[in-house]
């Protein structure tokens, strides 16, 4: 069989971004997806560019989840000279596919979209809304802007605030602001509106020049636009990411790496990479990690992005960022899962996987702890979660299309990132096969997670073990762990 490469995470971080626990750029590449002959890996089209219908709201959302909002501006460069095949790789850049691919691809909720994505990892809590704005097709939520000079540099960590400036003055016209200030503040807050600039030419993230770094930021100063600072710090801020992905830039962008820009922009949830880039974090498995690459046998990477994993689920409260882990959590009633406390000894625990109409997950506090803890949750294969399978090994023959299994999770909300690797904000138990810390030599294997034939138990003396991160013994044990599947069961005792 063809052999393909294994997917590596290169993390780092430039600028924080003031009082918000996610950084002002983030910067990742991935070698993944390559076959023996130097070819890309075959892309199933999931392309939608028929005429744009806006999407009906679920019930799910309007009776008590939230809907968002979204104005996306299109960013094309004029460029100084003509680019030619082989010319100034910064000089014009327009884009390669229409509006309503976008459209559809961001606000539809059919198969492969966005929304339906977004839908499926909130419970049906959650939606994405396109803005109302007069511009080419009215009210299919984007702009199309048009900016003089280049394609900037981007991946030489020039910063994008003068052209998203210049960008939202001369969408300005086409869009009023002054709808979306629902409760009357003066302000628009992330909840309100976002926004998102389309960038044409690459997505950095995947390698391509000319490009832009996929990122959540803000900026500063803001401008202001109908009596509105727009992108200000601490209330809105944007995301962005490039147009095109894949060798010469061959397709446009997959879901993947929007979804988890709209993790920071909308819900502030942090980075679960190793932002030191000397580790992998929690690799694959969750959205805010290298599970925004999720891809099925035969697809792009990032076509099936993973869920967020059980802790982002239960802190996902579309607040501002200021101390989101701490002080805000459930800020306005919307949390995609909110994990059951276990607060004594119990036999025959039962969780359900991500995707199960009776998903779960629990919370075992450490005793004379604040704010360690472990979070269990029974990772599936369905739905999006089908992402994973190809990504814990199936293009090594090593998994079996079914990736459940229960995750370990140890939690540290007093920290604020997975930098230290010795002490992780969020860290995987890896059952087995461990390789995601410094030294490791992938991003996730199914034999990180417990199950039956694998390992069954989590105690003070196992290898990993249930201690704390100053090492003293927690007294929790897990054990009688039993088979992968749709439900899973387990004994605790502490």
């Amino acid at each position: 069989m063809k052999r393909y490469t294994q997917l590596i995470f290169l993390v780092f971080i430039i600028i924080a971004l003031n009082s918000c626990n996610y950084e002002q750029y983030e910067k990742y590449a991935i070698v993944s997806g390559i076959v023996e002959d130097g070819t890309e890996t075959k892309s199933i089209a999931r392309e939608d560019c028929t005429t744009f219908v806006a999407p009906s709201i679920p019930t799910t959302v309007s009776s008590g989840g939230l809907k968002v909002n979204m104005v996306i501006i299109q960013i094309t460069f004029e460029g100084s000279i003509t680019q030619p095949s082989f010319g100034d790789p910064f000089a014009q850049q327009s884009f390669k596919s229409n509006t309503n691919c976008w459209a559809n691809k961001i606000f539809d909720n059919g198969s492969g979209q966005l929304n339906e994505y977004w839908q499926e990892v909130s419970y049906g809590k959650f939606m994405l809304y396109p803005a109302e704005e007069t511009h080419g097709t009215a009210n299919d939520g984007i702009i199309s802007v048009s900016l003089s000079g280049n394609h900037p540099n981007f991946s030489t960590d020039v910063s994008p605030t003068p052209w998203f400036t210049d960008a939202l003055k001369k969408a300005d016209p086409y869009i009023d602001f002054s709808k979306y200030d629902n409760n009357s503040d003066t302000y628009l807050s992330k909840q309100e509106l976002q926004i998102m600039f389309l960038v044409a030419g690459g997505e950095s993230a995947s390698g391509q020049v000319p490009g832009v770094w996929g990122h959540a930021s803000c900026l500063s100063p803001s401008p202001i636009h109908d009596g509105y600072s727009i992108g200000e710090c601490g209330y809105q801020g944007y995301s962005t990411f490039g147009e095109r992905q894949g060798t010469n830039m061959i397709r446009d962008a997959t879901i993947g790496i929007i979804a988890h820009e709209l993790g920071h922009a909308i819900f502030c949830l942090p980075d679960l990479y190793d932002t030191s880039y000397t580790g992998s974090g929690i690799g694959s498995f969750g959205l805010m990690s290298g599970g925004s690459w999720g891809y099925k046998s035969g697809e792009s990477q990032g076509s099936t992005p993973v869920h967020p994993i059980a802790w982002s689920k239960s802190n996902t409260d579309g607040s501002w960022c200021y101390n989101w882990y701490k002080n805000t959590k459930n800020y306005n009633g919307l949390v995609f899962e909110l994990p059951d406390n276990i607060s004594s000894s119990s036999s025959s625990v039962t969780l359900y996987h991500s995707t199960h109409p009776n998903y779960n997950t629990k919370i075992i506090n450490i005793p004379g702890k604040t704010n360690e803890y472990f979070m269990l949750e029974n990772i599936g294969h369905d739905g999006y979660q089908a992402g994973l399978d190809w990504m814990l090994g199936g293009y090594l023959g090593l998994t079996d299309d079914n990736t459940s299994g229960i995750a370990i999770w140890h939690i540290d909300d007093n920290q604020s990132n997975n930098t230290d690797y010795t002490h992780k904000i969020v860290d995987l138990e890896e059952a087995n096969d461990p390789g995601l810390d410094p030294g490791g030599t992938h991003g996730g294997r199914q034999a990180n997670l417990y199950y039956l034939g694998n390992k069954t138990e989590f105690n003070n003396s196992t290898d990993p073990n249930s201690k704390t991160y100053d090492g003293n013994s927690s007294g929790i044990t897990i054990n009688n762990i039993s088979a992968a599947g749709d439900s899973m069961t387990f004994d605790i005792s502490f």
